[in-house]
């Protein structure tokens, strides 16, 4: 999912992160506008596992500024998970607006916002708009195109908008398709949603406690696994398995809470359905105790193997 939002005048937007049902977005890049006299103010967000089971658009703004807003969803194939690239912006008061991204992955898909101080904004060749909102003066607009090889995006001489002469602000960013073991983790998280109501997930090694980091939290860490076996009768399909840990930190001094949290996570996993896997394992009958950290927070490890045919 990726929200653009333009705000009105030379004063960047104030208030925070916007979120969706509670779920902060992500900013790619940062602010742009124009170093002098802007009209505009420009931000491009996005959020890679966006919540499923709906809730309200939150736009913090404390400064009461008037802010254009479009968001979308976007999907990747049967079996693949989306993940984000980079990022790029720029500010200018030219004609045709243009910044470049240099992509490293096959098949990216290119959003761009931009805000911009006149009327009459096209895209650029090959580019497709979402959005283009003209009011008081100003255009905001998002546009997107897939890109076939990795490389320059748009390709050098084209612009990301044809347009007059006038001050802009432009962010744009990369996103691209990722599969096993990566996408096990996605679906993983998506397998424990309902648990995670009370819970906190993440994707990755244990993290420390933070603003953002609760004490208690749940982990979940891929790996490739070993190289897959051939049936024994020759054929060419093989049975292949990403290896998954998923560690459980429990609050300060609270080892029956995080045992309890340790065994709804296995039960929530163990057999669960997830689209292009076999079969989803726990290893362990029982959580592993791994034992108390620095601030006595109790750590438990959940084992899976996800099983695929390849």
């Amino acid at each position: 999912m990726t929200m653009r939002l333009v705000t009105l005048g030379s004063t960047p937007r104030a208030g925070g992160t916007p979120t969706l049902a509670g779920t902060p977005f992500i900013q790619a890049d940062v602010e742009r506008h124009f170093v002098t006299t802007p009209e505009s103010c420009t931000e491009l967000w996005y959020m890679i596992n966006p919540p499923t089971a709906g809730g309200s658009l939150s736009i913090p703004n404390t400064g009461t500024k008037k802010v254009f807003y479009e968001w979308s969803a976007w999907r990747s194939g049967d079996g693949m998970a989306t993940a984000f690239e980079s990022a790029a912006g720029g500010t200018g008061a030219t004609a045709n607006p243009y910044v470049p991204l240099t992509t490293v992955h096959d098949g990216d898909l290119l959003v761009a916002a931009i805000g911009n101080g006149g009327a009459g904004l096209a895209p650029g060749s090959g580019i497709t708009t979402i959005a283009a909102t003209g009011s008081d003066g100003i255009t905001a607009a998002t546009e997107y195109a897939n890109q076939t090889s990795k490389g320059a995006w748009p390709a050098v001489g084209t612009p990301n908008w044809t347009a007059g002469a006038e001050d802009w602000g432009l962010v744009v960013a990369a996103f691209y398709e990722i599969g096993s073991p990566e996408v096990s983790v996605i679906s993983l998280l998506d397998a424990l949603w309902t648990l995670a109501r009370g819970t906190n997930l993440f994707s990755g090694p244990v993290r420390q406690q933070s603003t953002s980091v609760p004490h208690q939290a749940v982990f979940v860490l891929p790996s490739g696994g070993p190289a897959p076996d051939a049936y024994s009768d020759g054929t060419v399909i093989e049975m292949r398995y990403s290896a998954i840990q998923v560690i459980v930190r429990s609050n300060p001094k609270d080892y029956a809470g995080g045992q309890v949290l340790a065994r709804q996570v296995r039960d929530a996993l163990h057999h669960v359905a997830v689209t292009g896997y076999v079969d989803i394992r726990a290893m362990q009958s029982e959580p592993i105790y791994i034992g108390p950290d620095e601030a006595d927070r109790h750590l438990f490890s959940v084992n899976l193997e996800m099983w695929r045919e390849t």
